[in-house]
């Protein structure tokens, strides 16, 4: 009878991996706390527009509801040239109740803040990317009209990293270099569970990424106390490509083991006994 199969010897070895020169942006530092109050300033400055929206917007109920409401009004119509003005007439739809002026200044969702973010980053120049305020002002003011920028930028973001979220800090620091350096758009991290509070102050099904832009109505408090406590994002290798030094590709070793393999000649003596 066959012996049984002898375990597999491993050995150690090294695996090296390749890594950008440049140091990786960091996430500005917030506490449990600031979120807390982070969170709720901003609820409070979103109620207004939930409860809007809650009123005076009507559920969607499908596209099929659309189209029955549709066929109800020109047949009402159809029936009323037919009598006379006797006939049904279809109801005027009732004038829509403005939104809250905040609402003008928000960006809700991924899409429409990245492409925010997207054409301010647009606009950033080489002279923006200089250290000297005195040259990035003449650089920020040389430029056309700018769009109006956001002031600040909220992810709800879990402690876990995300592939989705990789980019924030580099998007939100590229946007900034269109703007004075007093001026910069502050990144806030709040926690994921806020998402809920977020949706059911808006009266949506779901809300993520939310910016504000400059002179939001009624977010002073709000944007003192994040440019309070919350600091700008630092990009450093945007800096060090400006030395105009060489960085080396950076390697990271790795600890692994492979199994080894034994020759042909020792597998066939080892079935042989």
């Amino acid at each position: 009878m066959a012996k049984n199969v002898k375990e597999v010897q491993r050995k150690a070895q090294v695996v090296f991996s390749l890594d950008s020169p440049y140091t990786v942006p960091k996430w500005p530092d917030i506490t449990t706390d600031e979120q807390s109050v982070i969170v709720e300033l901003l609820c409070d400055l979103l109620a207004p527009i939930g409860h809007h929206r809650s009123t005076h917007t009507q559920p969607s109920k499908g596209k099929r509801s659309k189209k029955r409401k549709r066929m109800v009004a020109s047949q009402a119509l159809l029936e009323g040239k037919n009598q006379g003005m006797g006939g049904l007439m279809p109801e005027r739809p009732p004038v829509p109740s403005p939104l809250p002026s905040l609402s003008a200044f928000l960006t809700v969702g991924f899409n429409s803040t990245v492409r925010h973010l997207e054409a301010l980053a647009r606009k950033s120049t080489p002279g923006t990317l200089t250290s000297d305020p005195s040259l990035r002002q003449s650089a920020v003011e040389s430029q056309p009209s700018p769009l109006p920028y956001l002031t600040i930028v909220f992810v709800p973001r879990s402690s876990e990293p995300s592939p989705l979220h990789e980019h924030w800090p580099l998007l939100v620091a590229t946007s900034s270099l269109a703007l004075m350096s007093s001026s910069t758009i502050r990144l806030v991290t709040i926690p994921k569970d806020a998402e809920a509070r977020l949706s059911s102050a808006l009266a949506l099904p779901r809300v993520g990424i939310i910016g504000m832009m400059d002179k939001a109505p009624y977010s002073t408090a709000l944007v003192e106390y994040v440019r309070e406590h919350i600091s700008s994002v630092e990009v450093p290798w945007l800096k060090e490509r400006l030395t105009g030094e060489y960085m080396p590709v950076q390697t990271n070793p790795t600890q692994s083991s492979v199994p080894i393999v034994q020759d042909k000649a020792e597998i066939t003596k080892g079935v042989a006994d």
